[in-house]
């Protein structure tokens, strides 16, 4: 577990996140030699990284179906219908 200062943990942040989330590692924030926080990452395995094409694919088809309806279609449908018509100036 790592710990760090809390002037340290707000000069970089993003940094920070971005270490926590690629190492899953749990950091304490101390202020005057005392912890005062503990940030864990949401999940404890790192993020995957695709090196290849062939990661890649593997990535997508790991993922979860979108599913077989037509719901964003017709969203997309819906939407379409509450734009107002389009006119042209020169048909005037």
């Amino acid at each position: 577990m790592e710990r760090i200062t809390i002037d340290d943990a707000s000069r970089d942040l993003g940094g920070l996140i971005d270490s926590l989330a690629s190492r899953g590692t749990t950091i304490e924030v101390e202020r005057n030699e005392c912890v005062i926080a503990t940030i864990v990452p949401v999940t404890p395995t790192p993020r995957k990284i695709c090196r290849s094409m062939k990661d890649f694919i593997g990535l997508l088809n790991s993922l979860p179906p979108l599913g077989e309806d037509n719901a964003f279609e017709q969203d997309i449908a819906d939407a379409q219908r509450q734009l107002p018509s389009r006119t042209e100036p020169w048909d005037s």
